[in-house]
């Protein structure tokens, strides 16, 4: 999705001589209606354009006001196809319950959405059910409905399927697609390759926007895939995949859940389908089949960690193909709720944060904060998006610059004395307290020392806040851990208070907890402390043989995987793709062990790549200055046409 479509946090709203005058009523529902024709018509930019000139017209007078009924309905409308599904459904929540009462069944059919999205599938589920039954929703309830029931249970998805007595021609191929997929996943070949007929031949009815042909064509790639029909994979995946960038990395492969959970067996598969344009009826990341019924739920809430409901998409649609990961991985990419916090917080004050549409590139934070503070005053929670803003770019700035460290400090102190004021939620202040105390090691304007009794009080903080989320206060940590201008000694505090704290609100196998287990572990053994390091790895169950916690990091060396090797079948295709390898090294680093956990797409380049991947070495593990093997190694390869 273009940048311009992305909810500018940096920036607060511009005065405007015209704040104040809010629209007359009869002009609120035909704003609301002018940006959902323009995204109905695929004029996002221009919806983008409509919302902000709306936020600045009703800016308020004074502050902090009440949420504004009508922002939030447009705000809605324009995060349903830019935003992450957790802010989508904070905006959806409120305007299901704001807006006329004609209107409402609309808003509520965006929150079940964005909460399939996100991975609340029974809230999904709640608001599909009592949506069922509705003139105006219910066949995008029923349909959404099927999509939930296949995560669990794909015959129950059959089951409403066939129920359904209202569909309309325009609609029929999605229907006969759900049901092609929940057949195959119940194990009803024949049923499955019927309906996959039904919806191939209903397609061309279907509005361009559905992509109903991609999808369709990419469903039976994947089939003919499963079957070992190469010639038809590579025939139906050119439908779209003709000369398209490939869509996973190496974060895919962190953020997969691991064997063992959830029941997951390491011979498990999940295929996946990424829409490149999401809807107003169905999420943009959708089950298309699983080896068997009720181990998908966790691969789709790892791609929502993995951030793939935000991230562009070459071509209509990107299959992919997953396994669990078979060791826990030292850097899990969990994203916190912050944005929604943060514009929901904003928003109940009056303040909505415009979208950045690319037009305020080259303005300036300095005059921005200027004109907030005499509209509002100095304490205003209208300065805390420049300040913030402020804040990043001067401690990138102070890089290099002893001044702008010191700036830096002054900015952060001014921000955490505006949210404490403002009554923030306990997410924002403890984030940006942490912001304040590294601003403040960096510019040495405290000790080591210093530093981690002012940590240790942050955690012991968190530890009494229960507003405070897991993902928040492991996204800080592991953020304090990976930094190399940190000291050891404060990585080492940071990691084991927030340990203390996780412990007590998530399981010992959480892949946060492990996460940041690992890395404390790897401290210990390279500080050569290795009573500790064991205790440690018993405590949480971890192997002592993963390569993330050996005295040295085993780093790549060299493998003979050429471009020569790209498959001759694919040339034609100009097909580009992403394998993704887990694999242990011996001692003399080698891989071996070798497993594929994401494939994108399904197929097409797993038999080289597990050909090839024979060849990887590393420079090996060590324990006491000898070589050891170890596991838990992932690596991304990426296929393209030789040159």
């Amino acid at each position: 999705m273009a940048n311009f479509l992305r909810p500018c946090l940096a920036l607060l709203l511009a005065a405007s001589a015209a704040a104040g005058n809010a629209a007359a009523p009869g002009g609120d529902e035909a704003a609301v209606q002018d940006v959902r024709k323009r995204l109905a018509d695929g004029d996002d930019r221009g919806a983008a354009i409509a919302v902000n000139t709306l936020i600045v017209s009703r800016l308020p007078a004074k502050l902090p006001a009440r949420p504004d009924p009508v922002l939030d309905r447009v705000y809605t409308e324009l995060l349903l196809r830019t935003g992450d599904p957790r802010l989508t459904t904070i905006f959806a929540a409120r305007a299901a319950t704001e807006a006329p009462v004609a209107e409402r069944a609309h808003y509520r059919l965006i929150l079940a959405v964005a909460q399939e999205a996100g991975g609340d599938f029974a809230g999904a589920e709640r608001e599909y059910r009592a949506l069922m039954a509705d003139p105006g929703v219910g066949i995008d309830a029923v349909l959404g409905l099927a999509r939930v029931q296949m995560i669990s249970d794909p015959r129950a998805a059959l089951a409403t399927l066939d129920a359904m007595t209202n569909m309309t021609r325009e609609r029929e191929w999605e229907r006969a697609l759900l049901s092609a997929r929940a057949a195959d996943m119940s194990g009803d070949a024949r049923r499955a390759e019927q309906a996959s007929d039904t919806a191939w031949s209903a397609a061309p009815r279907a509005p361009a926007a559905d992509a109903a042909i991609a999808r369709i064509a990419t469903d039976r790639a994947l089939r003919a895939g499963r079957a070992g029909d190469r010639a038809g994979l590579v025939a139906l995946l050119s439908v779209d995949r003709l000369d398209r960038d490939s869509f996973a990395g190496r974060a895919l492969s962190d953020a997969l859940p691991i064997c063992g959970e959830n029941g997951l067996r390491p011979d498990d598969q999940v295929m996946v389908e990424i829409s490149r344009a999401p809807s107003g009826n169905r999420p943009r990341v959708d089950l298309v089949w699983s080896s068997r019924p009720g181990i998908a739920a966790p691969f789709l809430r790892a791609l929502y960690a993995f951030g793939a409901t935000t991230m562009p998409v070459s071509g209509q649609v990107a299959p992919l193909a997953l396994r669990c990961r078979q060791r826990p991985s030292d850097d899990y990419p969990a994203l916190p709720n912050f944005a929604g916090l943060y514009v929901d917080w904003l928003s109940q004050q009056g303040v909505f944060p415009l979208m950045d549409i690319g037009e305020n590139e080259g303005l300036s934070l300095a005059g921005e904060l200027s004109d907030r503070e005499r509209r509002y005053g100095p304490k205003s929670l209208a300065l805390v998006a420049p300040l913030t803003t402020l804040f990043a770019t001067t401690m990138i700035e102070g890089t290099n610059n002893p001044e702008a460290r010191t700036r830096s400090v002054a900015i952060a102190e001014r921000i955490v004395a505006i949210l404490q004021g403002g009554s923030a939620p306990a997410d924002l202040l403890l984030t940006m307290r942490f912001s304040l105390l590294s601003a403040k090691l960096t510019a040495n304007q405290m000790t080591v020392e210093a530093a981690q009794a002012a940590f240790k009080d942050l955690f012991e903080q968190a530890a009494r806040e229960q507003a405070i989320s897991p993902d928040l206060l492991y996204f800080v940590t592991i953020g304090t851990a990976k930094n190399d201008a940190a000291p050891t000694a404060i990585k080492e505090a940071v990691l084991t208070r927030a340990l203390d704290v996780l412990r007590a609100r998530a399981a010992i196998g959480d892949p946060r907890t492990l996460s940041l287990a690992m890395r404390l572990i790897a401290l210990k053994q390279r500080a050569n402390d290795r009573n500790a390091a064991a205790s440690l790895a018993g405590q949480y169950g971890l192997s002592s043989d993963l390569c993330a916690m050996a005295d040295n990091v085993p780093t790549f060396v060299s493998s003979e995987i050429r471009s020569e090797d790209y498959p001759p079948d694919l040339l034609r295709t100009l097909m580009r793709g992403t394998t993704g390898l887990e694999f242990a090294l011996d001692p003399t680093g080698a891989a071996r062990d070798r497993r594929i956990l994401v494939s994108d797409p399904p197929f097409a380049f797993d038999r080289i790549a597990s050909e090839k991947s024979a060849t990887i070495r590393y420079n090996p593990a060590s324990r006491g200055a000898v070589p050891v093997g170890c596991t838990g190694i992932t690596q991304t390869v990426r296929w393209q046409m030789p040159y």
